[in-house]
């Protein structure tokens, strides 16, 4: 099994991690800057993680389709991407009274770029 092949495939795991730890990320913040409603927090954000990442690497593949016929598709795939992928928490969580909003996306923002980021350069530019 090829190097490329293997990382394609932890890739698919990516939902799971996503739940776990950007669900617990957000619940600790929110409680360590003691908000009531940290579970919820920590909630919101694990459900938006799971269901946002196994709807992100179909975004991905389909908008670097759209963009094929520009030498630039992979930087404004990329770049559509990320903005979505800060912006959709941002709001919920501004919506349901997160305290610590920026703290609460900060991971999903890094670890999401670095997903995007793969997702490209294994996915879609084989």
């Amino acid at each position: 099994m090829s190097s490329s092949n293997i990382k394609t495939r932890l890739l698919k795991f990516a939902p799971l991690f996503a739940y776990l730890g950007y669900g617990s990320w957000a619940s600790a913040v929110n409680y360590w800057a003691q908000s009531s409603n940290f579970l919820v927090s920590g909630l919101i954000q694990a459900l938006y993680a799971l269901i946002a990442t196994l709807i992100l690497r179909l975004t991905v593949l389909k908008l670097h389709q759209q963009f094929n016929s520009s030498s630039k598709a992979t930087f404004y795939t990329f770049l559509i991407s990320f903005i979505l992928l800060v912006s959709i928490p941002a709001i919920i969580h501004y919506i349901f009274a997160t305290k610590e909003i920026f703290y609460s996306i900060l991971p999903g923002a890094i670890i999401g770029g670095i997903y995007l980021f793969l997702i490209l350069k294994y996915e879609v530019n084989n």
